[in-house]
């Protein structure tokens, strides 16, 4: 039985560490066909170790995956597709810019959280973080604005200009927790090195989602 597959999605795929002693890429190319319903003549057998193929994976890139549709001279439009914290600097938001353009003084705001923020940096990755002028439409990169949380930072949120708005991208939805654990100090003097983990915690992960916690049995704690 198949899985269903969005007729919009581009696959180049790849089968990997095709040097590995025990590796069987003729079995792994028969499942992906069968589950994937995808011929197994278009899986490139790589190996990054090795150099195997690896050209052939641009090449793959290049023909089976469109340019972006962007126009420059529209109101700019971002999308949020990562986010990291950094104690110096803030969230750093990673961003694909889908219209306009965006450069350090601009005041964008937040599609989900309504806030308005001024761009402190923008910048492409080589893969380090590399600062230019301006971001345009096509382009991906990353972006600082101030802002303190990654929750602030929604992965598929759109951002765009204060003065400028636009209608957001589709498909963006609030995450939702789908496991929950209460976490409580088997010493009580221990809440507060756990209240200082937990927080480490939040701001690397917008996904988490937490609140202090009081059980007769156990304790102060976090659920």
């Amino acid at each position: 039985l198949a899985f269903v597959l969005d007729p919009r999605q581009i696959f180049v795929l790849l089968s990997l560490q095709i040097d590995l002693k025990h590796a069987n890429p003729d079995r792994v190319e028969k499942q992906i066909e069968k589950v994937f319903d995808i011929p197994k003549e278009e899986c490139i057998r790589i190996s990054a170790k090795l150099g195997t193929n690896i050209d052939r994976v641009l090449e793959a890139v290049v023909e089976k995956i469109p340019p972006p549709r962007a126009n420059i001279s529209d109101p700019m439009r971002a999308l949020v597709f990562d986010s990291t914290y950094d104690h110096y600097r803030g969230v750093i938001a990673s961003i694909a810019l889908f219209d306009g353009l965006v450069q350090k003084g601009d005041k964008i705001m937040s599609s989900y959280t309504k806030k308005v923020y001024e761009v402190n940096e923008v910048g492409i990755l080589r893969p380090d973080q590399y600062p230019v002028e301006r971001l345009c439409a096509g382009q991906v990169g990353y972006l600082i604005a101030g802002m303190k949380e990654v929750k602030e930072a929604q992965i598929g949120d759109t951002l765009y200009l204060q003065k400028q708005p636009v209608e957001p991208l589709a498909g963006f939805k609030p995450a939702k927790p789908m496991v929950f654990a209460g976490m409580y100090p088997v010493d009580q003097s221990e809440y507060t090195n756990l209240r200082k983990a937990v927080e480490k915690l939040t701001l690397n992960d917008s996904s988490v989602t937490v609140h202090r916690d009081s059980s007769p049995a156990l304790g102060a704690g976090w659920r």
